[in-house]
This record gives structure tokens, C-alpha cells and sequence, in this order.
């Protein structure tokens, strides 16, 4: 299969290293997970893709197989565990998946004193919720079939650097420290978080000023670094 125009090959990899991969982004028709999928099938692997937004994923998917790569998407809101049960009964119907990438995200700037149960619970059921079943899932296959496979989970910094008015999106990194340790374990293989840093944009910074008024920078224990898709892809 060759390699999708305009993805780069790092002399540190092999071109074929993900050949006949199959690998579930979820999210992965715009932003961070489009650009690992532009990546992984460049590699070699087959990619498949969900999200709510039908337009985008066909469209994302249209692009890649144009250029050469086997890819495929499903309409599925992992915030619902019915719709996630589904979506991985189909993907295991033709073979099972070998890895699987915890993209998805809903996180928003606000001060926590001002967050509702609904504003608290619309990025939990995203980060976290949706992040477990789809590990569940994944996992359960995995353990049943005995078939090794990689869960590779996008994090935030600030579930360790404390970082203000992002709190909730910080739960996420326990979930994913806890399944690591186990589910890769007994599933023989890897379950790997990844950090990009903090998002300097013109957007964060104009959104973290209209928390609170006068801060353009919030001090944290850890330092931050600029961060672009293409940039955590490669």
C-alpha cells in the first residue's frame, strides 16, 4: 500500500512498522487524531475512525483512501455505551483491532466555582466515560481472544500540574494509570498515556483572560510547551 501523499517517512522507523495494523481514533476525522491517522497509514496500518459528525468522518476518510490507504469510519457518541458496544461488535466482525487511541476530548475554560452538574458531567462523559468504554471494549476482546493489542490515551497536563479552570478534564490521567497497569498487563501488551503539553493558542489565552480577568499566563509546576497536531504526530 502506498504511502498517503504529504506524510513524511522518519528514517528512525521502518515504512512497513505498522503494516496490517488495524487501529480504532477516536476523534480522528479532525485536529490530533486526524494527523496520527495520516501517520499511521503511512506506516502501513489500516485506519479506522468514529465520531458524531458523519460530514467530517467521510470526509476525512474520502481523503485518505484517494491517496492509497485503507480506511473506514463509524458514527458513534461514546459518551453512550450501547453505541460503543455496537461500534466494536462491527469492527471485530471482519478481524480485531490491534491498537486503539483514546483521542476524543470536550474540555472548556471556566472558572470550577461556576460549573453546573450538566458542564461538570458534558466533559466527564467525554474524557473519562468515554475513554473507559472504549478501553473496556477493547480490552475484553482483547483478554477473550488472547490477542495483544496497544491503547494509546491522549492526556492533559494539568491532571498533574494543576492547572486552574480545566479541572474536570484532569480525570482522565487516573483512569488511564489504573488500566495500564492492569488490563496491559493481562492483555500481554501496552497501555501508553501521552501528553502534549499546553495549548498556547490566541484562543486558550483570550478564553483563561475571560475566566479571570487580568491573567495571561497561569504559573503551574510544571513548563509548558507550544503544541500543533502535526507536532504530536510527529
Amino acid at each position: 500500500m502506498p504511502r498517503p501523499s504529504g506524510v513524511p517517512n522518519p528514517s528512525m522507523f521502518s515504512e512497513r512498522v505498522l503494516d496490517r495494523k488495524k487501529i480504532l481514533i477516536t476523534g480522528g476525522g479532525t485536529g490530533i487524531g486526524k494527523s496520527l491517522g495520516s501517520r499511521f497509514l503511512g506506516f502501513g496500518a489500516e485506519i479506522v475512525i468514529c465520531g458524531r459528525r458523519e460530514e467530517i468522518l467521510r470526509g476525512t476518510v474520502a481523503e485518505w483512501t484517494k491517496s492509497g490507504g485503507k480506511a473506514s469510519y463509524f458514527v458513534c457518541d461514546i459518551r453512550l455505551p450501547d453505541k460503543v458496544e455496537a461500534m466494536f461488535e462491527e469492527i471485530w466482525r471482519d478481524r480485531p483491532l490491534d491498537g486503539l487511541v483514546n483521542n476524543t476530548a470536550g474540555n472548556f475554560i471556566a472558572r470550577t466555582e461556576t460549573l453546573s452538574p450538566r458542564a461538570f458531567d458534558s466533559v466527564i462523559n467525554v474524557v473519562l466515560h468515554g475513554t473507559a468504554y472504549c478501553t473496556l471494549a477493547a480490552g475484553q476482546r482483547w483478554i477473550e481472544g488472547k490477542h495483544a493489542g496497544t491503547i494509546l490515551s491522549i492526556l492533559t497536563s494539568s491532571a498533574w500540574q494543576g492547572r486552574a479552570f480545566m479541572v474536570p478534564s484532569a480525570n482522565r490521567q487516573g483512569w488511564c494509570a489504573f488500566h495500564g497497569a492492569e488490563l496491559g498487563y493481562r492483555m500481554g501488551s501496552q497501555g501508553n498515556p501521552h501528553c502534549h503539553g499546553r495549548p498556547w493558542t490566541l484562543s486558550y489565552r483570550r478564553r483563561v483572560g475571560e475566566a479571570r480577568p487580568g491573567l495571561s499566563r497561569i504559573r503551574s509546576a510544571g513548563r509548558a510547551r507550544p503544541c500543533t497536531a502535526s507536532g504530536t504526530a510527529r
